[in-house]
């Protein structure tokens, strides 16, 4: 009904109009069912994750976040809803641009990991624009929480180096029984000498030099096993004495295979984990003596480099060997992918040696 005073010729009337307005009504009750579905969508798929969501609008202003947010957030839905990304996240109020402002200019996704300073939760942000057009909203933010992954890596690094050292064990062995053979050969000699009266100290200060250059190859490769089956801590240091180690303990693996080159610039130093950086090193070794066939070693080589860019401590690991077809190039990475099943190739040592150093 709609009612209005009309005055015609000196006369006030009151005009009643009435209209049907079913269509509307039914429009409207159509309108509201759809949102109560939308809104049970919402919540039947987001209260499901355990990956916290939040919905962004075009002001950088949180419409939505689902419970898993909240727990990571430590509040609560009045607290969140309405404020800006800054006044939320505490990483964004502490850059500028946020990471939210740098998606928007880019106009493509945006990925970025971190420790958050509320819980020390090791999380990856992944913020995602709105398809082009869309007027309801800007962003889609989702916060994983990464602590079983990384228990998970963690875990699979230890097995792999363990894995590493059961392989280079045969020839780890035989690189510290040539030394203990040497030095047990010089003692016997030595022994009998003196026994005979026959010893000059010329022979004995020779044989003396010899064995103790022997164990103190024996102490290296001891060091060498003890320094990459340690997880310790980061700290100092010096990438051309770690290069050095890896390529010692893979000696016998590269033997045969190709001639191994070091190019070791002076004073490359990085504030790393000793065991998980040389676990890369021997990973990429032992991925490089793979690709290359046996019997021809005077023909292939494998070269290792560390080099300083700027602030950044480089190593490079290069061979001569077949490389990799264009078309399985954007695999090698990938967990579990291996071209060497067949020669017990897991296709987790590139992975791995990827996952170390990010």
């Amino acid at each position: 009904v709609t009612a209005s005073p009309m005055t015609i010729c000196g006369e006030t009337y009151i005009v009643s109009v009435l209209q049907d307005v079913t269509a509307v009504a039914l429009l409207e009750t159509r309108a509201k069912k759809d949102q109560q579905r939308a809104e049970d969508l919402w919540r039947a798929a987001s209260e499901r994750l355990t990956d916290g969501i939040a919905i962004i609008d075009a002001e950088l202003r949180i419409l939505r976040v689902n419970s898993a947010m909240l727990a990571l957030l430590r509040t609560n839905e009045a607290s969140v809803v309405g404020k800006t990304c800054r006044e939320v996240f505490p990483a964004c109020g502490t850059e500028d641009p946020c990471e939210h402002q740098i998606a928007a200019s880019r106009q493509q996704r945006y990925v970025r990991e971190l420790r958050s300073p509320r819980t020390g939760l090791p999380l990856r942000i992944d913020i995602l624009p709105s398809p082009p057009g869309s007027a309801h909203f800007a962003f889609i933010h989702v916060t994983h929480d990464q602590t079983e992954e990384r228990a998970v890596r963690s875990e699979l690094m230890s097995a792999d180096r363990l894995a590493t050292i059961g392989r280079l064990a045969a020839g780890v062995a035989h690189e510290v029984n040539n030394p203990a053979a040497l030095v047990t050969v010089n003692l016997g000699v030595l022994r009998d000498r003196f026994a005979a009266g026959a010893a000059r100290p010329a022979d004995v200060l020779s044989m003396l030099d010899e064995s103790l250059d022997g164990m103190a190859r024996i102490r290296d490769i001891v060091n060498d096993l003890k320094g990459f089956a340690r997880e310790r801590s980061k700290e100092r240091v010096d990438m051309g004495e770690l290069a050095t180690s890896a390529v010692r303990m893979a000696a016998h693996a590269t033997r045969g295979h190709a001639r191994v080159e070091k190019s070791l610039a002076g004073d490359v130093w990085a504030n790393v984990r000793r065991a998980r950086i040389a676990q890369v090193i021997l990973n990429l070794l032992i991925n490089s003596v793979q690709a290359i066939p046996p019997g021809q070693q005077n023909e292939h080589r494998i070269v290792v480099r560390t080099f300083k860019e700027g602030e950044r401590a480089c190593i490079e690991v290069s061979d001569t060997g077949p490389g990799v077809p264009p078309e399985l190039a954007e695999r090698i990475f990938e967990p579990f992918f291996t071209t060497r099943e067949s020669s017990g190739g897991t296709g987790l040592g590139l992975w791995l040696a990827r996952e170390i150093v990010e």
